[in-house]
Order: structure tokens, then C-alpha cells, then sequence
């Protein structure tokens, strides 16, 4: 009874330096795609009247999907590939790679590859999407938007934040909101998943702004928000409008790359899997592992000790790669070959030189996640040579 007579200003539910980021990145979007087309354009939400087609699980259904998600977008449907991979199959050329993170271990949901060799942009959709209609509207919108900003040179490099809030100036971004955590249910199966790299709670205030932004003070579009997002946006309305005299005129800065550098430099622990090309019995261990990292300038050196190999190797695995925004790349090394037999049993093979092992992934909710791999040539039976790919994911987060 109290409460309704309580003082108390409403409360931001993200903190400041985000509040000031999206505010910032979202009139950066505004000026490159223009005010009028933005407060202009339809908003699309999960309706039979935007998405008239019947959703089988068929390739026709997401090539139908994209182009309407693209003509939202304002991106020619014509000038995009549209194929469909599984995850954990790493088949295609490209010398670009943006991935949509996906589930709790950060698989990816899409790719995005730039332009291909016939001048179209590669956009790759994971074939699980194409059971998830609302999963595979927010993945096309993301992959799209990385072609408005990076395909047509907005930005040099990539921004996977400012990709996620793109959609939301685009008029899609209910999709992606509402699948940054979503549980599901089939006749077969049930779960949840996880899309994307903004918060439940900076999507809420996303949209709120958007809504500011388009002068909607009660939008009908936003009915059709997951109950945890019409609670993040409902709190972030009502904050902006209790503080009109400060949104959109904060100015954000950057932290500085000393700043960064000293947050990742340090002592990380993890844990690695092992999947596709191991046997059940190893894809059911968790491996500990911990990386003592040194960052400059975005340039990463350490090494890294694994439990398990104490009596295999006398020096600790060697790892060299970079950070760029949220993301990390960086290839391990060991002291020589190291080779694993079916049991799990790790011999080391002296004076034959260690694989390269690729980490990629990303920084979301405070840890590091994402896919390793070992990739060799290897000859078949009949002496034909052929690329020969283990696969597995990792976290890690600092100690």
C-alpha cells in the first residue's frame, strides 16, 4: 500500500557507462540510416499478416523468411547467398567471419562472410533456425545487419553490440530481443536458447529508446515482447521519461587501451570439451585448463597449463592471438606433438612439432566462450588427401 505513495525516482535496470554507450551508438545509427526512415518505418513483429508462410522446416521458408527481413533491412535480397550449415562443420572459404552467438556455449546461430567471389554477400544460417521461425527472423536481421555495416563500409571493423542494436533501428529488433533467452517446446523436444551478445535488460532499454526516439509513448508493438523484456523495457521507460534532460546528451568515452589491456591481462580459468572427430567417452570429459594472459595493445601472449598433462609435458602450452572489441582469437601450441588415444590416454611425440590449436569467442556475461579446433591433412586409403577436422568448445573466466 506504501509503495503507491513512494517517492522514489524509477530506476535505470542497466548500468551508466552502458546507458551512455547505447544512447551514443544509437544516434550514431541514426545518422547513418536517417532519421525519417526511422521513425518511419514499420515495426515487424511475430504475425501471419508480416510473415505469411508456412513454416516446414524447408529451405523455402527461409529464403521466403529473408526476403522480407532483408526488404525491412533495405538490403537487396538479390545481392545475398543464402545457405544452410551445421554447426561444428567448417567448410566454407571466406576471409571475413562474423558469427551470431548462440546456446549457452556460444555456438554460432549464423555467419556472415562478406562478399564472395561472384560479389554477393555469404550469409550462412545454422539448419536448427529453420525449426524456430522467431530464432530465424533475429539471425537473418543480425547477419543483415552486419551487411548495412560493414558491407557497405559504415565500419572497419566489427561491432557485434552495435550489430544486435542495428535491428532495432530496422524495426525488427522485437525478434531479436525476445530470443536473447526464449524456451521452446516440440512434439520431439524442449529447452531454451540464447541469441545474440546484448543483455535481456540492455535490449529493454533499447527499445525503449527506440520508442522515445518515435515520440511512442504507449507502442502496441511492444505487447508482443517475452514477459522479461516487457519488464526491462517497461522499467527503462519509465526512467527515460523521468530523466528526458539527460538521454541522448551524454557524451560516452572510450575506455582507454590501457584500460582494457590491464581488465584481460591476468590469470584466467576454464575448461575445454572435446566434439565432433572424438569418441563418446572423450566428449563426455571436461578438461581444466589455466592461462596466464599478458594483453598490449590488443595483442595477446601466455601460456597455459592443463590439468592432465603435468606428466606429459616439463613446460606449459604457449598461446599467441589477439582481442578486438568482446572477441578473442588465439592459437595454442604445446612443447611437441601431442596425440590422444581413444581412452584419453595424452602421449607426447618428441621432436614432432604441435599442432596449431584454434580458440575463437567471445566475451559474454563476464566470461570468455566459444569453439576450438585442430585441422589437418590427412590421405585416405586410396591416397587421396583430405582435410581432417576435431572440434570442441571452451569457457574460461578471471580468476
Amino acid at each position: 500500500m506504501f509503495k503507491l505513495f513512494s517517492n522514489k525516482p524509477p530506476e535505470c535496470p542497466i548500468d551508466e557507462p552502458t546507458r551512455i554507450w547505447l544512447e551514443n551508438a544509437f544516434i550514431w545509427l541514426v545518422h547513418q540510416f536517417g532519421e525519417d526512415k526511422i521513425k518511419s518505418k514499420r515495426i515487424l513483429y511475430p504475425s501471419v499478416e508480416y510473415f505469411p508462410i508456412r513454416y516446414d522446416g524447408s529451405k523455402e521458408s527461409l529464403l521466403y523468411t529473408a526476403a522480407i527481413v532483408a526488404k525491412q533491412m533495405d538490403v537487396n535480397i538479390n545481392d545475398i547467398n543464402i545457405e544452410i550449415y551445421r554447426e561444428g562443420i567448417h567448410a566454407v572459404q571466406g576471409s571475413r567471419l562474423f558469427t551470431q552467438a548462440a546456446e549457452n556455449s556460444k555456438l554460432s546461430s549464423g555467419k556472415y562472410f562478406g562478399r564472395n567471389e561472384n560479389n554477393k554477400y555469404d550469409v550462412f544460417i545454422e539448419e536448427n533456425n529453420l525449426d524456430h521461425p522467431e530464432k530465424m527472423v533475429a539471425t537473418l536481421a543480425h547477419e543483415f545487419a552486419h551487411i548495412k555495416l560493414l558491407g557497405e563500409e559504415r565500419l572497419a571493423d566489427n561491432d557485434e553490440h552495435l550489430t544486435d542494436l542495428a535491428t532495432v533501428l530496422f524495426g525488427i529488433g522485437v525478434f531479436n530481443a525476445n530470443s536473447s533467452f526464449k524456451e521452446f517446446s516440440t512434439t520431439n523436444t524442449s529447452g531454451h536458447y540464447r541469441l545474440g551478445y546484448l543483455r535481456q535488460q540492455e535490449w529493454g532499454y533499447a527499445l525503449a529508446l527506440y520508442a522515445y526516439y518515435r515520440e511512442e509513448k504507449m507502442p502496441q508493438w511492444a505487447k508482443h515482447l517475452s514477459p522479461n523484456i516487457q519488464s526491462d523495457f517497461k522499467k527503462s521507460h519509465e526512467y527515460i521519461y523521468a530523466n528526458t534532460d539527460k538521454i541522448f546528451q551524454e557524451e560516452y568515452k572510450e575506455p582507454s587501451k590501457k584500460e582494457s589491456d590491464d581488465f584481460y591481462t591476468g590469470n584466467w580459468v576454464g575448461q575445454y570439451t572435446y566434439g565432433k572427430g572424438y569418441s563418446a567417452k572423450q566428449r563426455r570429459n571436461h578438461i581444466p585448463f589455466t592461462i596466464q594472459m599478458q594483453l598490449t595493445d590488443g595483442v595477446l601472449h601466455g601460456t597455459c597449463i592443463e590439468d592432465g598433462l603435468a606428466n606429459t609435458f616439463d613446460e606449459p602450452a604457449i598461446i599467441d592471438g589477439h582481442i578486438q572489441g568482446d572477441n578473442i582469437s588465439f592459437i595454442k601450441t604445446y612443447p611437441s606433438n601431442l596425440v590422444i588415444d581413444k581412452d584419453g590416454k595424452t602421449t607426447a611425440i618428441t621432436g614432432k612439432p604441435s599442432q596449431k590449436i584454434i580458440y575463437a569467442g567471445a566475451f559474454i556475461d563476464n566470461e570468455f566462450a566459444g569453439k576450438w579446433e585442430i585441422k589437418s591433412i590427412q590421405q585416405d586409403k586410396d591416397g587421396a588427401l583430405y582435410d581432417h577436422l576435431l572440434t570442441g568448445t571452451w569457457t574460461m573466466k578471471k580468476q
